[in-house]
């Protein structure tokens, strides 16, 4: 097995993406945006044997501002996926393989013991390499896979699949509505838009009651639109020249994503978004993609007002899991229990919850 450590810099990080189908999740410039953003450090982890390759984008972060008593650059650290799906990519010989993804995720895991990591949180694609869910029944101590919810797709391959089958026909209802009423779509890539979309989209996230630090801010949207230069439109429905509705998409090989998205309260639910999310599909397979990846909203399941939006376009999901991994379980209870005494919770009661590693649990 060969190793190799790669910076957003390097140009071998750029030469994978090349010939391994990726999303935009694994770009060298969004995986350092999303540094920046966490206060992180990214980095990629490329496990080689032959013409096999596993190759994963992901954060550092340091345990220091759970644990105040530490001094930052001595405090332990941990590893998290950058937002969304950027889960670990493989060549077609490692997909084939009955047991280099092990052995490459027992690799991983033994250099990133060296360097005194804690735990890494890796969230899998749920439309890409999808063999890495089965590293969960690998019998690898410290290793759990969870599903933690759905998240919808349309396949776009078949172009002689009647639309009716791809969208309810309450959806082509109402974007014939919206169409009939005089909106219009208009793409465009220019970075002058963004202050448009962007007010459109944190209305809508304050409208359906996301916390203000699950908010992305305008410098953010900024830097996003900057990594993912020539990989997003922006697609805005319009009345009498007037935003109502807008979405922040993404096309990489071959999936469209519906990244980000925003309408008006009124109309949220109503004809604008059916116009837009039709003219997307449109867009997406006149271009040859495969998949328009509408996404799992806040939590991927049908509380989820996000969620139930996207299931109104498609009624096919996919799971989303992570992977959680306790590299250094002796280091992992250390920081369990001084996090306890922190917050005044019992170490067990810590342990019981949902959070991943659990000593990030949120002050009690």
């Amino acid at each position: 097995m060969e190793l190799y450590c790669l910076q957003p810099s390097d140009a071998y990080w750029s030469d994978l993406l090349q010939v391994i189908p990726h999303d935009f999740y694994h770009l060298p410039d969004y995986v350092a945006l999303e540094a920046q953003r966490l206060n992180a450090t990214p980095e990629g982890l490329l496990v080689r044997q032959g013409d096999r390759y596993f190759f994963l984008p992901y954060l550092i972060r340091s345990c220091a501002p759970m644990l105040p008593d530490y001094v930052s650059d001595a405090a332990p650290k941990d590893i998290v996926s950058p937002y969304g799906y950027a889960s670990a990519l493989l060549s077609e010989a490692a997909q084939n393989s009955e047991t280099f993804l092990v052995e490459a995720l027992e690799t991983a895991m033994l250099f990133w013991r060296q360097r005194e990591f804690c735990t890494a949180y890796l969230r899998l694609h749920p439309l890409l390499y999808q063999e890495l869910a089965t590293l969960g029944d690998a019998e690898l101590e410290g290793l759990e896979r969870r599903e933690v919810g759905q998240s919808v797709a349309i396949d776009l391959a078949p172009e002689d699949e009647p639309l009716q089958s791809q969208f309810s026909q309450c959806s082509l209802d109402k974007a014939e509505e919206a169409r009939q009423a005089g909106l219009t779509v208009r793409w465009t890539d220019s970075v002058m838009e963004l202050p448009a979309f962007i007010a459109l989209y944190q209305r809508t996230m304050g409208q359906l009651g996301v916390a203000a630090e699950n908010i992305f801010e305008p410098e953010y949207l900024y830097g996003l639109a900057q990594a993912l230069e020539g990989n997003f439109q922006l697609c805005f429905v319009e009345q009498q020249g007037m935003p109502v509705a807008a979405s922040f998409v993404t096309e990489t090989c071959g999936i469209v994503q519906c990244h980000l998205s925003g309408a008006e309260a009124e109309m949220m639910q109503d004809a604008p978004s059916a116009l837009m999310m039709l003219e997307i599909f449109d867009w997406a397979q006149s271009r040859g993609n495969q998949w328009l990846h509408l996404g799992s909203g806040l939590e991927g399941s049908a509380s989820d007002a996000l969620y139930r939006f996207n299931c109104q376009f498609s009624a096919l999901s996919f799971p989303v899991y992570s992977l959680r991994l306790v590299v250094n379980e002796r280091l992992y209870d250390q920081l369990i229990h001084e996090r306890s005494k922190r917050i005044h919770l019992d170490p067990l009661q810590i342990c019981q919850g949902d959070t991943f590693p659990a000593y990030r649990v949120a002050d009690a």
